[in-house]
């Protein structure tokens, strides 16, 4: 991986179609350390969403923390 570059993995799912949904994400710098890390349960959803919202709750949380 490229110097000053960070590495995102997320995943979002559901137990159901819908069904209880929840997802989770880690940030890791170019030397594999981790730099951010989150998970949310978000109620009732399907899996196809949970993926797309959990991308979007990584990037917005860790571009504009508390």
């Amino acid at each position: 991986m490229a110097e000053n570059s960070i590495k995102l993995n997320s995943d979002g799912a559901s137990e159901g179609n819908p069904g209880p949904a929840g997802g989770g994400c880690i940030l890791r710098d170019h030397r594999g350390n981790m730099v951010y890390a989150l998970s949310n349960f978000y109620g009732l959803s399907s899996t196809i969403p949970m993926e797309h919202t959990q991308l979007v709750d990584a990037l917005t949380e860790y571009t504009n923390p508390d």
